[in-house]
């Protein structure tokens, strides 16, 4: 499962996590999205709810830009880029093998597509005109992208490495080494310099990235943890990591990297893919296995409301 809520802004804040991916997004309030890379639909929510749209995808993921929004078909090997104002296809280009996520430059003029089955990044234009296709790493899976260097950060999951490329020349300047199994990738939207996050699923770790492309911190979680979904607060104050062994979200203060607060919220089954709404004060969690979004006020650490598809 996939969730997106409402932000104010152009700016994006997101959580990527290769086939199971949270975003934040500008969208009008009280209406949310259902789609699938078969079925596009918008509906009116009737509550108050903070969640405006559910991405029901288990092998792809929805990235909106507007006016497009982007959902790469795992199986078809194809990228489906849906006219967010008619709520129509305008095309479906064909990328790599086994499309697992995308990353949007900060203008949204290209967009950039990790193939988890052929190694490499298919990059094209925002209306799907492939324009050059950058060999990674081995098991590409969940990609970032990084305003303050003008740089995206793919995860490479076989490899153990993060790709950086260079999205002006669209060429790997570094081959970073990361933990074990890097999943889900996260990009500080406040940051200057560049502080990426990294979660490394197999050692329950959490490398950080900084701007000399090498990983300057370590954040290691607690004994048997497998963090996979990862989100900032739009501060860039507060990391949140969803750990889905331990049914958990752990909160950890970027400032020293330590935990913060109460380290654990207890969430339900699975939890997959976390998001910060724009104001920083809610949190929103899929949970795979039981199929619920739980919300959670950051301000008091509690429980908000719990929802199932």
């Amino acid at each position: 499962l996939a969730l997106v809520a409402p932000a104010p802004a152009p700016a994006i804040f997101s959580s990527a996590t290769g086939g199971r991916n949270i975003r934040v997004q500008p969208l009008l309030q009280r209406w949310f999205a259902v789609l699938a890379p078969t079925a596009h639909r918008i509906f009116q929510e009737e509550n108050e709810l903070r969640v405006i749209a559910i991405v029901l995808a288990l092998t792809a993921f929805c990235v909106r830009a507007a006016p497009f929004a982007y959902i790469p078909a795992f199986l078809g090997n194809t990228v489906t880029i849906i006219d967010t104002a008619t709520q129509s296809i305008v095309a479906t280009p064909a990328v790599g093998n086994g499309p697992a996520g995308v990353a949007i430059s900060a203008d949204g003029t290209r967009v950039f597509v990790p193939n988890k089955g052929s190694n490499d990044v298919t990059v094209m234009t925002a209306t799907g005109t492939v324009l050059a296709t950058i060999p990674v790493g081995a098991g590409p899976e969940a990609a970032a992208f990084d305003r303050a260097s003008n740089r995206v950060y793919v995860t490479n999951g076989i490899d153990n490495t993060v790709s950086a490329i260079d999205a002006a020349t669209l060429t790997v300047i570094a081959t970073i080494p990361v933990g074990n199994f890097p999943r889900g990738i996260v990009v500080n939207p406040a940051s200057t310099t560049s502080r990426v996050y990294v979660a490394n699923f197999n050692d329950g770790t959490i490398s950080v990235i900084d701007s000399s492309l090498a990983v300057s911190t370590t954040i290691t979680l607690a004994g048997g943890s497998t963090p996979l979904g990862l989100a900032l607060n739009p501060s860039g104050s507060l990391l949140l990591a969803a750990d889905t062994n331990a049914n958990t979200v752990d909160r950890f203060a970027t400032a020293t990297n330590t935990p913060a607060g109460s380290y654990f919220m207890a969430v339900s089954s699975g939890p997959t893919a976390v998001v910060v709404d724009h104001s920083g004060t809610h949190a929103y969690v899929t949970n795979s296995i039981s199929n619920l979004v739980v919300g959670f006020d950051l301000t008091t650490n509690t429980q908000s409301f719990s929802r199932g598809f």
